[in-house]
């Protein structure tokens, strides 16, 4: 007996092409992921992953996700052979900084990305990054938010143009805070929706026609946007694919595939439900507003 399937190629609807956005951030103890794709001889982007990136063209990047919550930009600027190490305090080992703001821009431009920055947003309200017991202070305010702004967007930023480049980078795609939900230590959502609210406000300080995403997953989406909806212009949350589980029986746990490979075809093809039901429930939870999440 033959089958024959037929796939009609014509979209049923219509998807953003944001959806289809990378992120960088340096992941990794020992050569970290963004380390890896800088040839630190040549002081420049490795060609091989410019032009892979290029062939999946992101439409989006984003600088940071929970290293942002410790990420300090001032110290990723400037000569490169000055510019002070830190303690990559969630991924283990240590950060050169010598890809920062300058370095993420340029490799956006080429691969043909719209590159946006996830700041500091107060370490998320953790204080195990925001004073780590390796010293320093990783924690940083609306004010270093607002002269980050300022320095990729301003003509005249005097230290921008002093670091080589004398045309600002008008970024339009800034992110207050990174999975600020997810850990019980940090904000609560009253907190973060106040602070959000302080942070938007010192960036639009900066330049008015930025676009500021804020945190809104599930469980804080509503609150989020009855306390700070008009100060923020997006609503960010992570939906993360999970085929497996942690369960001895799970069908992709170890070599249990081998057994019953139909079993585990069907447990594969209903991983999107998971995904599926967190956007409803949060698409739920704002009701009838129209921003985009």
């Amino acid at each position: 007996m033959t089958t024959t399937l037929m796939v009609d190629p014509a979209p049923r609807f219509g998807l953003s092409p944001n959806l289809y956005m990378q992120f960088m951030e340096p992941l990794g103890t020992t050569d970290g992921s963004v380390a890896a794709a800088w040839d630190h001889v040549r002081g420049d982007w490795r060609q091989d992953v410019v032009d892979a990136t290029a062939e999946l063209a992101p439409p989006l990047m984003r600088f940071g996700g929970c290293f942002s919550s410790y990420y300090r930009w001032r110290e990723g600027v400037g000569l490169r052979q000055r510019r002070r190490p830190m303690h990559n305090l969630l991924w283990g080992g240590m950060e050169s900084n010598h890809v920062g703001t300058h370095e993420f821009v340029d490799f956006c431009r080429r691969v043909g990305s719209q590159p946006f920055f996830c700041v500091n947003f107060e370490s998320d309200g953790r204080r195990h990054w925001a004073r780590p017991p390796c010293g320093g202070v990783r924690s940083a305010g609306p004010a270093e938010a607002a002269a980050w702004v300022d320095y990729c967007n301003n003509p005249q930023n005097a230290l921008r143009r002093k670091n080589g480049a004398a045309e600002p980078f008008n970024l339009k795609l800034w992110q207050v805070g990174n999975e600020t939900s997810y850990d019980p230590l940090g904000y609560d959502c009253e907190t973060a929706a106040r602070r959000t609210i302080a942070f938007a406000k010192a960036m639009r300080r900066k330049d008015p026609e930025i676009t500021i995403i804020g945190w809104g997953d599930s469980g804080w989406a509503k609150r989020m946007l009855d306390i700070a909806g008009e100060h923020m212009d997006v609503l960010a949350f992570h939906n993360m694919f999970r085929a497996g589980s942690a369960e001895a029986t799970s069908p992709l746990r170890n070599s249990n595939f081998r057994v019953d490979p139909d079993a585990t075809w069907a447990h594969l093809m209903n991983a999107w439900r998971e995904p599926q039901e967190k956007i409803e429930r949060i698409r739920s939870e704002i009701g009838g507003s129209s921003i985009p999440v």
